[in-house]
């Protein structure tokens, strides 16, 4: 399951500069928040570009299951997060939490979806942890089953931190079994 914003659904549509590979659509299933659907019409409608893009628009949104705004959501929304965040990211991030809470797997629930440089970094440092590495390249974290706690996402966080606040790329991944 892979989480969609209205970021990435805008960028296909609208052919910005930065917009997903040819490839990402055909994985999948795709969720998102019922809120992507208001957001990406709202802006098209606004930009009077329904008669050119609705069509595609409405193709990529059927695409897409659709998680409505239950009170169960909008209540986690008005709650603090470790960083501060928008409205609607709250509700995209509250979203997120839903499923996840709700068996959804946590790598590809939570796809990229903060936009701004110092509020990806923000969000990174505060989920990881204090041991932040300088890593770059191909980084083991564990095996496989370290996935099965929450520590993962913090030694990720750290080294995607570590890695964008120093202008390099980091590629953390889990071995299959423990090499002795």
């Amino acid at each position: 399951m892979i989480y969609v914003d209205s970021s990435v659904v805008l960028a296909q549509l609208l052919a910005e500069d930065r917009y997903p590979e040819p490839g990402f659509w055909r994985d999948g299933p795709f969720v998102s928040s019922r809120l992507l659907e208001y957001e990406v019409w709202n802006r098209i409608n606004s930009a009077g570009l329904a008669p050119t893009h609705g069509e595609d628009l409405r193709a990529l949104l059927a695409r897409l299951a659709l998680l409505e705004l239950a009170p169960t959501v909008l209540a986690r929304a008005i709650e603090p997060f470790p960083t501060p965040v928008r409205t609607l990211d709250a509700l995209h991030l509250a979203s997120m939490e839903f499923l996840r809470a709700h068996g959804a797997e946590p790598p590809q629930a939570f796809a990229p979806m903060l936009n701004q440089r110092e509020q990806l970094l923000e969000a990174l440092e505060e989920l990881g942890s204090a041991n932040s590495s300088s890593a770059r390249g191909p980084l083991r974290l564990g095996t496989l089953s370290d996935l099965q706690t929450d520590a993962w996402i913090a030694a990720c966080a750290s080294a995607y931190a570590s890695a964008f606040r120093q202008g390099g790329k980091v590629f953390p991944y889990f071995e299959a079994k423990k090499i002795s």
